[in-house]
């Protein structure tokens, strides 16, 4: 526990030596904050979405400082949840961190995401060498697509199996929801209005909503990583959350760019409980 310790303390204190270069820490006021304020609210939090930009390493640096902290204060009292595996594949998941498959075969047959190695495969052995609990939230991609294509009454054609790795139905959505609204603009914009654009998106959000509440044990912390987007505005994944569960404590994370890092513009203001602010001019990892 003291090693532990210690590595928290160093850690903390690298990160706060590179934030004035790479990146900046503000409250949904627009307020500076540091590291250690970000990881005091975040183990008072029962779940917290960190919202994340998929290609940047900055995000998935931070998601990764804030395990080990939350890890050396909780102990097995955190879990792990991501939008990037999906939920028809917890098995092979749970069979890896039991050490039944090898990692060769955990990485064939996953589904894993391109940047898999760079950017989450360091949480997932994190959690394997540590027995943190980690779970697939999202839903199965293919099913994603077959209601973008086709609406909701292609369900009807699913086993009880398949229907159990998504959200109950019927999906209730709330299209005057600012985010929803803006994808239903989007998916005009691009010749998409006769897809199910907003559908797709929130059936994507309730399940890993659904994932979250279904896994979450009391007295824990649920850290989940997700695309910004799925939680901006406490919306999304936030918003079913608060549906399922209004009780729960909720903290949101999200990342944003800015060409200067060293005020928070207004437009970012409120988005998130905790905005990571970095140069545009940073390097993405793809």
């Amino acid at each position: 526990m003291y090693k532990t310790l210690c590595f928290y303390l160093l850690a903390s204190f690298s990160i706060m030596q590179a934030q004035d270069r790479a990146f900046k820490l503000y409250d949904r006021s627009g307020n500076e904050i540091n590291f250690e304020q970000v990881i005091d609210q975040s183990s008072a939090a029962d779940v917290i979405l960190f919202g994340e930009f998929h290609d940047q390493p900055i995000s998935h640096w931070l998601q990764s400082e804030l395990l080990k902290a939350l890890h050396a204060q909780k102990g097995e009292r955190v879990i792990v949840g991501a939008e990037m595996f999906e939920t028809d594949n917890q098995i092979i998941i749970d069979e890896y961190l039991q050490d039944i498959i090898t990692t060769k075969k955990f990485e064939a047959e996953a589904r894993l995401w391109n940047n898999y190695k760079t950017d989450y495969k360091p949480i997932v052995e994190y959690c394997r060498a540590n027995d943190i609990k980690f779970y697939g939230t999202n839903a199965p991609g293919r099913y994603v697509n077959a209601l973008y294509n086709n609406g909701f009454e292609v369900f009807d054609k699913l086993s009880e199996l398949a229907l159990s790795y998504l959200c109950p139905m019927p999906l209730e959505i709330d299209y005057d929801l600012p985010t929803y609204a803006q994808l239903q603009g989007m998916g005009s914009a691009h010749g998409q209005e006769k897809k199910y654009f907003v559908e797709a998106q929130a059936l994507r959000d309730a399940t890993m909503a659904h994932t979250i509440l279904q896994t979450y044990e009391k007295e824990s912390v649920y850290l989940h990583l997700n695309g910004s987007y799925h939680s901006d505005h406490f919306e999304g994944i936030g918003y079913y959350l608060s549906v399922g569960n209004p009780d729960l404590k909720v903290m949101v994370v999200t990342t944003v760019y800015q060409d200067n890092i060293d005020q928070l513009d207004e437009e970012h203001h409120g988005k998130a409980d905790i905005i990571i602010c970095i140069p545009q001019s940073m390097m993405r990892s793809y």
